[in-house]
């Protein structure tokens, strides 16, 4: 079912994570990503899919389309505009850096080295979700990824835990 669909990914894991340590029961979590978009087609609709939601968090959370699909520039610059119309309304942010691509590992290492880049002068947090599936080396990459690119189930959960302990 739906919600058990949504408990699986990282964001349902970290919603659950909060309301057992801290009985919170009044978290909502809204997906608002679509498959297989870069972040400069997100940037689209970002004012009325996002900012009017008026969040108090949001999770900034591209990159497998984007290392496969677009170049680092591109990428960076939505992410960018993205994260500093957040910023500017008072809603806190947390970058991901891209999970790998099993077939395209090195080219990932420039997208996650540019949100470094874009997040550590202002201090925003950032998750590094490539380091963590990369940890164990890139043979190791299947255990992490269903299908060379997806996250899964156990990658989602690492995930989720990793932003839990960003929160605490």
């Amino acid at each position: 079912n739906a919600k058990a669909q949504a408990r699986a990914v990282y964001h349902g894991v970290l919603r659950d994570l909060l309301v057992k340590e801290y009985g919170y029961d009044r978290i909502e979590v809204i997906k608002v990503s679509k498959g297989g978009y870069q972040a400069h087609q997100a940037i689209r609709n970002f004012d009325k899919e996002v900012l009017a939601l008026k969040p108090n968090l949001v999770i900034l959370a591209f990159g497998a389309a984007d290392t496969l699909y677009s170049d680092v520039n591109t990428f960076i610059q939505a992410e960018r505009k993205m994260a500093d119309l957040l910023q500017q309304k008072g809603i806190d942010v947390i970058l991901f850096k891209p999970t790998p691509v099993a077939f395209k590992v090195p080219a990932g290492e420039a997208f996650a080295k540019a949100v470094r880049a874009y997040t550590w002068p202002r201090r925003i947090p950032t998750a590094d979700m490539r380091a963590a599936l990369l940890s164990q080396g890139e043979t190791f990459l299947g255990q992490w990824l269903c299908d060379g690119v997806h996250p899964n189930q156990r990658a989602h959960e690492l995930m989720g835990r990793i932003l839990f302990e960003m929160l605490k």
